[in-house]
């Protein structure tokens, strides 16, 4: 029911009784990427921690990132399922997934201090986009574990942009082969680059958000077009 009226909400048809998205979601922490719309390949970033007056402050704002080549597309996350119509995410579509998403892990080329659980991008961590595979979406080490698929990313990359990143948990719960795998938040390429699917920005810009994320605090990623965002804020209260 407590879903039933934020979709009825956020779809215009109710008048909004706000609810506190802190404790629908258990998080302290919140990262928002809008865009214009669902085609846009660039966006903005801004992230907010929630203060014991119960108030998103923010810690960085109107940081520059870049989305997947073909714009965003919804994707299943925390979000009320029923949101998720039209032209949902799929393996190789160039979206990023729009929706309500949690942020578990960092990674980085080298040690690094952080608050988050972290793991090394060496040589040996890949990340499986092979749909037939058993470990499809998932980031694995090839030293403990026999291949059985044809496609992945490597995580030590040749070039810089998985320098730092942290992993957006999309598709991880509860796997749904072909619903699309690896998404990330890394460095980019360069500001006219888009991605695969992923959100990128300057490696200055990301080490911030890596070095105040904490997983005390359960960071979530809210992604979406301004549109859709706006009608969230009405249900949430959010900045």
């Amino acid at each position: 029911m407590k879903y039933l009226l934020s979709i009825l909400l956020i779809a215009g048809f109710l008048t909004p009784q706000q609810e506190d998205f802190s404790k629908t979601f258990q998080t302290r922490q919140l990262i928002v990427v809008t865009s214009d719309d669902w085609n846009t390949t660039h966006g903005q970033l801004s992230f907010y921690e929630h203060d014991l007056k119960g108030t998103w402050k923010p810690v960085l704002k109107d940081i520059a990132v870049m989305l997947g080549r073909n714009g965003m597309a919804w994707g299943a996350g925390l979000q009320p399922a029923d949101l998720n119509t039209g032209t949902l995410k799929h393996e190789g579509d160039g979206k990023s997934p729009a929706g309500i998403f949690k942020l578990t892990r960092l990674f980085s080329y080298g040690e690094m201090e952080a608050r988050m659980d972290h793991i090394m991008a060496d040589s040996t961590l890949f990340c499986v986009d092979d749909m037939n595979s058993a470990y499809y979406n998932q980031l694995v080490n090839t030293r403990g574990i026999g291949k059985d698929w044809n496609s992945a990313e490597e995580m030590r990359r040749t070039d810089h942009q998985y320098k730092f990143g942290v992993v957006v948990a999309y598709n991880t719960e509860s796997v749904k082969k072909g619903a699309g795998s690896c998404i990330f938040l890394h460095i980019w390429k360069s500001p006219a680059n888009t991605t695969s699917g992923c959100t990128s920005m300057t490696e200055s810009n990301l080490l911030s958000i890596m070095q105040a994320l904490d997983k005390n605090k359960n960071p979530v990623l809210v992604q979406m077009p301004a549109k859709e965002y706006s009608q969230l804020k009405k249900v949430f209260a959010l900045p």
